[in-house]
């Protein structure tokens, strides 16, 4: 169920119990917009990976993003700091700020993705209609670019994932090319 507002402006909020409208990415993330506001002035999104997934390597050159962990097990990198988030955990990861997460553990993941201004939600959607699957680089780097998101690398090795895991807070400073 779809409720709006018209204050402070334009602002839909769409009801848990309602979450039937959720974008599927080929990697068997779930994203589901909850909050939206004005303009795309911001976007709260629901988010559910499977164990073990990872994003590549981006950076949103005009988004801020916060994370709040749900369920499950995070790790994340940046340049300068790698660190691991649980349940009750939050972070925020500036725009311009190279990042990427990978779930560890035996479950999957679940949590908020806040991103001011909005639009990463858009990616979901697009790579859902457009039928992209795994291997179609080209159509999701087009589709990430689309929702302002820009591919830098690989994702989490699971090398990488044990390193952060075990402490080391900062690896691999350099970002890794992407593979074709």
């Amino acid at each position: 169920m779809q409720r709006h507002s018209t204050w402070p402006g334009e602002l839909s909020i769409d009801a848990e119990g309602d979450c039937r409208n959720v974008s599927r990415s080929p990697f068997g993330e779930e994203c589901h917009l909850r909050l939206s506001g004005a303009d795309g002035s911001y976007s709260i999104l629901d988010y559910r990976a499977p164990a073990g997934f990872g994003p590549v390597r981006h950076v949103h050159p005009e988004a801020d993003e916060a994370i709040s962990v749900h369920e499950g097990r995070i790790v994340v990198w940046t340049p300068q700091r790698c660190f691991t988030m649980s349940p009750g955990d939050m972070t925020l990861l500036p725009k311009n700020l190279p990042h990427t997460w990978r779930a560890y553990g035996n479950d999957g993941v679940h949590f908020t993705i806040t991103i001011i201004p909005g639009g990463l939600e858009r990616y979901f959607s697009l790579a859902e209609q457009r039928r992209l699957t795994v291997a179609d680089h080209a159509g999701l780097s087009a589709a990430a670019q689309e929702a302002g998101v820009t591919m830098l690398g690989p994702p989490l090795s699971d090398d990488e994932v044990a390193q952060i895991v075990a402490g080391k807070t900062s690896l691999n400073a350099t970002v890794p090319p992407l593979r074709p």
